[in-house]
């Protein structure tokens, strides 16, 4: 990507672009920022849910409300960009430790939490991988099938504004 493939993309003119960002390194780290912030929010809105199963809940709506293809291309960035791929292991981990505590909370031991929590992130950046891309729709019957087997809760799917939801996560 050069700044002016992407201003012409964006139709907007390299001078623009050099107005907001000196460089396109100083680009890639404002992206970068943006990106983090806002997934750091999603990832705290759920972990500060106090009920275990809500919080279970809106952890994996919020990775169903994502765009999946722009997820994917974002990851494959950071194999090749170390400021990108710094920002997705640090949110990737933040998503890791909150879906593990959650799950300790349900399960009550720590090692199993921290197994399933583990095989999640695995599961999650599998899917990102496969081609093509998963839409929703399927994606949130695998966080329905994870939720039964993995996790031994039982959960119905809804549709919500168009996208699939996970709701009523119970024993």
């Amino acid at each position: 990507m050069t700044v002016a493939s992407l201003c012409d993309r964006l139709g907007v003119t390299k001078g623009s672009f050099h107005h907001h960002f000196a460089t396109m390194p100083g680009f890639i780290v404002a992206l970068t920022d943006y990106w983090e912030s806002a997934f750091g929010v999603l990832l705290n809105v759920a972990a500060r849910e106090p009920d275990p199963l809500r919080r279970l809940e809106l952890h994996i709506n919020s990775s169903l409300s994502l765009e999946t293809e722009i997820e994917t291309a974002w990851m494959a960035w950071g194999w090749s960009n170390p400021v990108i791929g710094a920002a997705w292991q640090r949110i990737e981990r933040l998503g890791e430790d909150n879906l593990t505590r959650t799950l300790f909370s349900i399960m009550g031991d720590p090692e199993p939490a921290a197994l399933v929590g583990e095989m999640s992130t695995g599961l999650s950046i599998g899917m990102h991988a496969w081609r093509p891309v998963m839409d929703r729709e399927t994606l949130a019957l695998v966080a329905l099938e994870w939720l039964r087997r993995c996790v031994g809760l039982d959960a119905d799917l809804c549709t919500v504004d168009g996208m699939p939801r996970v709701v009523n996560i119970r024993r």
